[in-house]
């Protein structure tokens, strides 16, 4: 569970940034303005806090459909951004 107190935000917007350059710490560090060993700390972290390496494809899998589903689990379980953008809500500049 990554419900750690002060890390959870950091350790999301990681597994978010590595998931997102299709796991590469170099290019997420570079999004992060991290060290790349920053990058694989954390998620060595996360990997510590829920079980499976993140070297194996299905752990991998598994923690993007958590993660891309966090802001559908309700109150207080969101990730480290907005949940998704309420129904009738107007769009913002430049918007349709």
């Amino acid at each position: 569970m990554l419900a750690t107190g002060g890390e959870r935000a950091a350790l999301l917007t990681t597994l978010r940034a590595w998931l997102d350059h299709g796991c590469s710490a170099s290019r997420a560090a570079d999004e992060l303005y991290c060290h790349r060993n920053t990058v694989l700390n954390r998620i060595g972290r996360i990997a510590e806090l829920t079980g499976p390496s993140s070297e194996c494809g299905d752990a991998r899998l598994g923690r993007a459909l958590a993660l891309r589903a966090l802001p559908y689990a309700g109150p207080g379980a969101g990730g480290p951004e907005a949940g998704p953008e309420p129904t009738g809500a107007e769009p913002g500049p430049g918007g349709p």
